[in-house]
């Protein structure tokens, strides 16, 4: 198949005005495609296809700020300190912390009772129940680690 024809059938029209990416989605949720030996931002190659060539040095910005979109008309150029700026005009500044996190393997309450058995489990039974490692669980009960719960 055509790669045209290939990107086209991993997305769909929504009623928002978005084109939904259905294909693979990275941790953050920007859509991935394989192209010319390469895994390329989804966003990225439709701006390509229907606008034209990014220069170098140039990110492509979302102004339906949904990462999985790929309309060209929700899509515009912008340096990298546009980026930032537009991130944080739209309030995803910052990093996603504790459950949030896309890699998180506790969540709060796991992370209360990792502080409460402190003594009466050795951190490495508790990094085997938690399926963590004994490192984290230290980090979480002295408090260097998930300091947002208390």
């Amino acid at each position: 198949m055509p790669d045209a024809e290939r990107f086209e059938v991993k997305w769909v029209a929504c009623e928002c005005g978005c084109h939904i990416w259905t294909g693979y989605r990275d941790q953050d949720g920007y859509g991935r495609f394989w192209l010319d030996g390469k895994n390329r931002g989804a966003h990225r190659i439709s701006y390509e296809s229907n606008i034209g060539h990014v220069p170098d040095g140039l990110c492509v910005l979302h102004e339906c700020d949904n990462p999985g979109c790929v309309n060209p008309d929700h899509l515009f150029l912008g340096t990298p300190a546009d980026n930032v700026r537009d991130m944080a005009s739209k309030g995803r500044h910052g990093a996603a912390h504790g459950e949030q996190h896309y890699n998180a393997k506790l969540t709060v309450e796991d992370v209360r009772d990792i502080r409460k058995l402190r003594g009466k489990f050795t951190q490495g039974a508790l990094a085997e129940m938690y399926g963590i490692s004994q490192a984290h669980v230290s980090r979480i009960q002295v408090g260097t680690s998930w300091k947002e719960v208390s």
